[in-house]
């Protein structure tokens, strides 16, 4: 008798290893298979969202914004990790923000979608853990059906409580104090309190369809500035809209557009810093420019990658500075900052990154001889040291407007087109959108130029001419039937 109760002890404890073997692997397998397959993609207003989940050691939701870095927060109580990744943009989310609603009411409606997307997300991983722990408990144990299944629903079930535990205690009011991790840990000294932000963007949008709507009556006789009172020359003229440091900002693009469109230049030449990251979203922010149909001359800033070149040179007419090029019968000359050629447009040590950029400057020098009619290169320092050379040169980087000229040299910085990109959008003193039209003939300097400003949250537009005494000189000396009494 005592022989039989061992036995039954013996065989009960064996039962229950077993079963807790079963469970273990059950429950590891369920992890794994959501791990592995559970995330999920989804198109919500525009935005390609990817949801996962993953085990941690507290509870925390990890927005990841490539290439900016990630924001996280610990949301909930459970050793779970919901990560959330913005993979794409629409080019129609992009236009709708800009001309059909309020970026407010957007968020509104992307925070609606949530509650909807979950319970789908959640029964998905279900499915995902019942089947990952059913099939490979079978397949490691060999055991019946009956326990496998039971293993099974055992290890879903404690995931369903890991479910519960996190979305009973989940606190979205955790946000209020993220943590970041890459580039956007720039973040809280860059981006202010998001309705704060949502306002300006909405009141910046609002104003700027008003100016975009009235720009073409502002600058209806722009053809009929007299540059030289000889009028049957100014076909000779090219009319040259020169911008830099866009940052992305699709207002900036509109600013750009319209200028082109009503000057009617016959080339754009851009300084750089067309983007702030580089990223995939931020190319499909500025896709617009494809509808420019004139040449687009780019010189790559810091904060342009790879990818941005080759955007830019995807356009139809889009020329990326290497070297010396002609458009338009100009000969232009000019680089790209070496930062634009890896993925990271962090300057981790400023004076090596200026020796870089600076060792640029004798090349160009070098080519002097072919007397190109301007010069360009995103930064300043590289190009004030081209002005000694040079009689023309084009810069941007610090986004300031200005216009020098001394030595029979002139240098060009035309500040920023984009206002400094997201930080213009809420800048206390604000950050006015600028640009300069460039009149010049090839071969000869150049006689004159518009300086542009459009400041929108002041509701404020300014032009400017501007004479350059040489160029002037030269074409009075060439038409000296020519009376400065003639010009604007």
């Amino acid at each position: 008798m005592q022989h039989i109760k061992t036995g039954t002890l013996k065989w009960r404890n064996n039962q229950f290893l077993k079963m807790t073997a079963l469970l273990i692997t059950a429950f590891f397998f369920a992890c794994m298979a959501v791990y592995l397959l559970g995330p999920t993609t989804y198109n919500i207003e525009g935005l390609r969202l990817n949801f996962s989940l993953s085990p941690a050691s507290q509870g925390q939701t990890v927005i990841h914004l490539p290439p900016f870095g990630s924001i996280s927060a610990f949301t909930h109580n459970s050793p779970l990790k919901l990560s959330i990744e913005l993979s794409y943009i629409g080019t129609d989310l992009a236009r709708d923000l800009l001309h059909s609603y309020s970026s407010s009411s957007f968020i509104e409606r992307l925070r609606s979608h949530i509650p909807g997307i979950m319970p789908f997300f959640i029964f998905k991983q279900v499915i995902l853990a019942f089947a990952g722990a059913l099939l490979m408990t079978y397949l490691i144990w060999r055991s019946s059906l009956k326990q496998t299944l039971l293993a099974a629903a055992l290890a879903v079930s404690l995931l369903l409580l890991i479910f519960w535990q996190t979305f009973a205690t989940y606190d979205i009011r955790a946000f209020k104090e993220p943590e970041y991790s890459g580039v956007i840990t720039l973040a809280p000294n860059l981006i202010p309190e998001p309705e704060k932000l949502l306002s300006q963007l909405d009141e910046v949008q609002k104003q700027t369809r008003k100016v975009v709507d009235n720009i073409k009556v502002l600058f209806a006789h722009a053809e009929n500035f007299s540059l030289v009172g000889n009028p049957a020359e100014s076909s000779e003229i090219k009319k040259v809209l020169v911008i830099s440091d866009l940052h992305s900002n699709p207002v900036g693009i509109e600013f750009i557009t319209s200028l082109a469109q009503s000057f009617k230049v016959d080339l754009v030449i851009d300084a750089g810093d067309l983007t702030d990251f580089g990223s995939e979203a931020e190319i499909q922010a500025v896709e617009k420019l494809k509808n420019l149909n004139i040449p687009y001359v780019f010189a790559s800033g810091n904060h342009d990658t790879p990818e941005t070149v080759a955007f830019i040179k995807s356009l139809k007419k889009g020329i990326v500075l290497e070297g010396l090029t002609e458009v338009a019968g100009l000969k232009i000359l000019g680089t790209g900052d070496p930062l634009a050629a890896s993925l990271d447009v962090a300057i981790t040590d400023e004076n090596e990154w200026e020796e870089t950029v600076l060792a640029k400057v004798p090349e160009l020098a070098s080519q002097a001889e072919a007397k190109p009619d301007l010069v360009v290169i995103h930064n300043h320092k590289a190009a004030q040291k081209l002005a000694q050379t040079f009689p023309l040169v084009i810069h941007g980087h610090n986004h300031r407007l200005e216009i020098a000229e001394g030595n029979g040299n002139i240098k060009i910085n035309p500040g920023t087109a984009g206002a400094a990109g997201l930080r213009g959008l809420y800048a206390e003193k604000g950050v006015p959108y600028s640009a300069v039209i460039l009149y010049i003939k090839p071969g000869e300097k150049p006689l004159a130029c518009d300086i542009v400003k459009y400041d929108p949250l002041a509701d404020r537009f300014f032009i400017e001419r501007k004479l350059f005494k040489n160029g002037l000189k030269a074409q009075l000396e060439r038409y000296p039937s020519a009376s400065s009494s003639t010009l604007p």
